[in-house]
């Protein structure tokens, strides 16, 4: 189960930066300049709530025999952040 949610974070992670990438492409300077400033900011959210993840699996592993799993829900937990970053920009850029 553990390289399904790899596989999907994979997918998801290669589906937000072909997103990114169109925007950049795409968006009039005045949007660019949001758009980046937004993107900047999701970016240390992102590594933020993936830092904490990692803490509290490698906190788990320690206590736990289960360590495929721990990396799968937190593989799981991760892809649906970029989902809902995707999700959040296909709202509001209408892509």
């Amino acid at each position: 189960m553990y390289n399904c949610a790899s596989m999907y974070y994979r997918a998801l992670d290669s589906t937000l930066s072909a997103t990114v990438q169109q925007l950049n492409a795409h968006l009039d300077a005045t949007a660019i300049g949001k758009f980046q400033s937004e993107q900047v900011s999701w970016e240390e959210k992102k590594d933020a709530y993936f830092k904490k993840i990692d803490e509290r699996v490698e906190k788990l592993h320690k206590s736990t025999m289960q360590g495929l799993d721990d990396d799968m829900i937190s593989t799981d937990n991760k892809a649906a952040f970029l989902k809902e970053r995707l999700s959040e920009l296909y709202r509001e850029y209408e892509i």
